[in-house]
C-alpha cells in the first residue's frame, strides 16, 4: 500500500489528523526483522518518493541493513532492484553524504557495504542496466569515491552496449545520461565509457531522447572534460531540425548552451537560434537566477553574445523587488558575462552594486565570485563600483589569511583595483604578502598582470617585484608580446633593478628579438621607456638598435589633445611674456605639455589633471615614470603643476600669474 501511495506522491490522513507515512515509521520501529529485504527496499523508497525524508528513521533503517549483512558484504538478501531502490532513495533523501572524506553515520556506511558487495560479485549479469544506471547515480550523488565500483559498472556497461546482441536496447536514454552524469560527477572519469557511450547515443536517432536527456548528457561530457565533437555536432542539428524548442524547459535550454560553452564546442548557428527563441518568451519568470547566469555566462564564454538577449535579462532583474535570490556564484558570473561582452548597463550595474553594498558581509563569496565581480565592475566602468571595491577589500583585509585565492584570483583582483583606480595601500600590501610567498605558482600572465597593476598603482613593493621577478626569469619564452612588455614596464615603473631578469643577452632580449614584428603601438611604447630606464641605469643591457627605432617611432605616435585646463595655463604664461612652446617634443620621446625659457635656461611645463592621480593625490605610475625619466634624461628641469593648487588660484588672473611666478622662480619679477 506504502509503494501505492508512493507512486501516486500522496500521504494520505487520517481522521485523527496522523499522516499515513507516520504511522508506517511508528509501526516498523523496532521490527525490521520481521520484513523481507523487498518490502524494506519499496519501503524506504516510497518515504522518500512522498518527501518523509526523517533522519532517524533513515538511520534506523541504514543500520538494520547493515547488520543484516556479513562483513565482506557476500550474504546479502537483498537483490539488485533492491540494492538500487534504496541507495537512491537514500542519495534523493540527503541521507549518505560523507563530510570530509569520513563516515558521519550508518547512512554514510551503507553506500559503502552495499558497493563492497557489488563489487565481490563475480559477474554482474543479474544487474540491470537500470540497476546499474541508478547505483551508480546513488554513489554520486552522494559524493561517494569507490572507484572501485565505478570502474566494476563501467566494464559492465561497455561491454553491454558494444555487444551487439540484445542487451544494446536494454539501456535507454535516461539509463545513458544518469550514467553519464554519474561518472562525470564522481572525482574521475572512465574515458572508454564515455567514448562507447558517445558512439551509441551517434549512431542513433535522438528522437527517443528527451530534452532533459539530451542536456544532462552534454553537461556530463563537458565537466568531464571528455571531447566528443560529433555528439555536440549531432545535438545541436537535431535540435535546430526538430519543432521540439518550444517543449524545452529553461533550465534545459540553458544547461545545452552552457555545455557547449563549457565544452569549447562552437555552433553560431545554435547560440543564435536558441537565444532568439528565449528572447521571444513571453517572460523569464520560468527562469530561475542560476539559470539566468548560466544562459549569459554561456554567451560570452562561446563569445555569443546577443545585445538584446542581455538587455532583455537586465530588464527582467531590474524588475525584480530585490536580488536575494541570486547566490554569489550566480551573481558573480552574471557581471562577468555583461562585462566580458561589453555589454554595458549601468543601470544594471548600479543595482547589483547597491545589493552588494547592502549585504552584511561577503562570508558567502568564494574567492573567484570576488574576482569575478569586481573584474566585471572595473571592465564596466561603472560609477557606482567604488562602493562595490571598498566591500570587497574590507572583506579581503578582514580574513586570517589568503590561501583559498588562487594566483589567478589574486592577481586579477589587484589587475581590477588598477583598471578601477581604486588606491588601497592595506589590501595591496595583503595581496603581496600572499603572492610573494607563493610565486612559485604563478603563471606568465598572472605575473604580468600582478606587477603591472603595482606599477600602475604606484605602488612600490620590492620583496613582491623581486620573487615574481625571480619566477618571471624562466619562462620569457612562454610570454605573449603583451606579457613582455607589460613585464618591462612594471619594472621600469618601479625602478628596481633586476639583472638576473634583464641581463645583457637574456632570455628577455631574445624573446622581444622574436617577437618584434607582433608587437602592438602600446607594446612598443612601454618597450621604449625600459631601454630608458637602461639608460638611467647606466647599463649595457639593450635591445638591438633597429627595435629600439621602432619603440621609439611607435612611442612619439602618442599624443593627447589639450585639456581645457592646460589652455588655461598657457594662456597665464603667454600673458605673462614667456613665450610658451606648447606639446614640445624632447629628445628622448616624451611630449611636454609646454616649454619656456627663464633667464636663459629651458623649463619642461607639465600640467597634471585629475587622471595623472590617484586616491588621495598619489601619482599614477605612467605620471610617476615620466617626471622621473624626463627629469633624469631630458637634459631639463621640468615644472609640474597639480590640478588642485591650479584650481586654489580661482579665476583670478593675478592670483594665477604669482602662483606661477612662485614655481618658476620669477617671485622678485614684475
Amino acid at each position: 500500500m506504502a509503494r501505492a501511495y508512493a507512486m501516486m506522491g500522496y500521504d494520505p490522513s487520517f481522521e485523527d489528523g496522523t499522516k499515513f507515512f507516520d504511522r508506517i515509521s511508528e509501526s516498523v520501529a523496532g521490527r525490521l526483522d520481521a520484513f523481507k529485504a523487498r518490502d524494506i527496499a519499496d519501503m524506504i523508497w516510497s518515504f522518500e518518493r512522498v518527501g518523509r525524508r526523517d533522519a532517524d528513521f533513515f538511520e534506523g533503517v541504514a543500520r538494520h541493513i547493515i547488520a543484516s549483512m556479513d562483513d565482506d558484504g557476500v550474504r546479502c538478501e537483498y537483490k539488485s532492484r533492491d540494492i538500487a531502490n534504496i541507495l537512491l532513495a537514500y542519495a534523493k533523501a540527503g541521507h549518505g553524504r560523507r563530510r570530509c572524506g569520513m563516515y558521519n553515520d550508518a547512512s554514510s556506511t551503507l553506500f559503502d557495504v552495499f558497493a563492497d558487495h557489488v563489487v565481490g560479485l563475480p559477474t554482474l549479469e543479474a544487474y540491470n542496466s537500470q540497476d546499474l544506471s541508478n547505483i551508480v547515480w546513488a554513489h554520486a550523488r552522494a559524493g561517494s569515491r569507490r572507484t572501485d565500483l565505478f570502474e566494476k559498472v563501467a566494464t559492465r556497461v561497455i561491454e553491454s552496449i558494444s555487444d551487439n546482441s540484445s542487451n544494446m536496447d536494454t539501456f535507454m536514454s535516461h539509463h545513458l545520461s544518469m550514467l553519464v552524469w554519474a561518472y562525470a560527477n564522481s572525482g574521475g572519469t572512465n574515458r572508454r565509457l564515455f567514448r562507447a557511450i558517445a558512439a551509441r547515443v551517434t549512431s542513433g536517432e535522438l528522437s527517443e531522447y528527451k530534452s532533459q536527456e539530451l542536456a544532462c548528457i552534454l553537461l556530463a561530457y563537458a565537466k568531464a572534460g571528455e571531447s566528443y565533437p560529433r555528439l555536440f555536432e549531432k545535438v545541436a542539428n537535431h535540435v535546430m531540425s526538430s519543432d521540439d524548442l518550444p517543449r524545452f524547459r529553461p533550465q534545459e535550454l540553458t544547461n545545452i548552451l552552457l555545455a557547449f560553452a563549457k565544452a569549447g564546442e562552437s555552433n553560431t548557428n545554435l547560440f543564435e537560434m536558441m537565444t532568439n527563441h528565449i528572447i521571444s518568451l513571453d517572460s523569464f519568470m520560468g527562469f530561475n537566477s542560476q539559470a539566468l547566469s548560466n544562459l549569459l555566462w554561456a554567451c560570452a564564454k562561446s563569445r555569443e553574445t546577443n545585445p538584446i538577449l542581455f538587455a532583455t535579462v537586465a530588464d527582467h532583474i531590474l524588475a525584480l523587488d530585490d536580488m536575494g535570490e541570486f547566490e554569489p556564484q550566480a551573481l558573480s558570473n552574471l557581471l562577468w558575462a555583461f562585462a566580458k561582452c561589453g555589454e554595458s548597463n549601468s543601470i544594471f550595474f548600479d543595482k547589483v552594486a547597491d545589493h552588494i553594498a547592502a549585504l552584511d558581509g561577503l562570508d558567502e563569496y568564494k574567492p573567484q565570485d570576488l574576482s569575478n565581480m569586481i573584474w566585471a565592475f572595473a571592465k564596466d566602468g561603472s560609477s557606482s563600483n567604488r562602493c562595490v571595491f571598498d566591500k570587497v577589500a574590507a572583506h579581503i583585509i578582514s580574513l586570517d589569511d589568503l590561501r583559498e585565492f588562487t594566483p589567478q584570483t589574486l592577481s586579477n583582483i589587484a589587475w581590477a583595483c588598477a583598471r578601477a583606480k581604486f588606491r588601497h595601500p592595506i589590501l595591496f600590501e595583503k595581496l603581496a604578502v600572499e603572492a610573494a610567498s607563493r610565486f612559485a605558482e604563478f603563471n606568465t600572465q598572472e605575473i604580468a598582470n600582478m606587477l603591472w597593476s603595482y606599477a600602475s598603482m604606484g605602488i612600490v613593493d620590492v620583496s613582491l617585484f623581486s620573487s615574481l621577478g625571480r619566477a618571471y626569469s624562466y619562462c620569457f619564452y612562454d610570454c605573449n608580446c603583451q606579457e613582455l612588455a607589460n613585464i618591462a614596464w612594471a619594472f621600469s615603473v618601479a625602478d628596481i633593478d633586476a639583472p638576473h631578469l634583464f641581463r645583457d643577452e637574456s632570455s628577455f632580449i631574445n624573446a622581444c628579438v622574436q617577437k618584434q614584428d607582433d608587437f602592438s603601438v602600446e607594446d612598443l611604447s612601454q618597450l621604449h621607456q625600459w631601454s630608458l630606464w637602461q639608460k638611467e641605469l647606466m647599463s649595457n643591457i639593450a635591445l638591438p638598435s633597429s627595435l629600439v627605432q621602432k619603440c621609439y617611432d611607435a612611442f612619439i605616435l602618442t599624443r593627447s589633445r589639450p585639456s581645457a585646463l592646460q589652455n588655461d595655463v598657457i594662456f597665464e604664461l603667454s600673458a605673462m611674456g614667456l613665450d610658451p612652446e606648447e606639446e614640445v617634443l624632447t629628445e628622448i620621446g616624451y611630449r611636454l605639455d609646454a616649454q619656456v625659457k627663464v633667464r636663459g635656461t629651458r623649463l619642461g611645463i607639465e600640467v597634471d589633471g585629475p587622471f595623472h592621480f590617484l586616491g588621495n593625490r598619489n601619482l599614477t605610475g605612467s605620471t610617476m615614470l615620466k617626471r622621473r625619466q624626463v627629469k633624469a634624461l631630458a637634459g631639463m628641469p621640468l615644472v609640474c603643476i597639480p590640478y588642485w593648487e591650479w584650481n586654489e588660484q580661482g579665476n583670478s588672473s593675478n592670483k594665477k600669474r604669482q602662483y606661477l611666478r612662485s614655481l618658476l622662480g620669477l617671485e622678485n619679477s614684475c
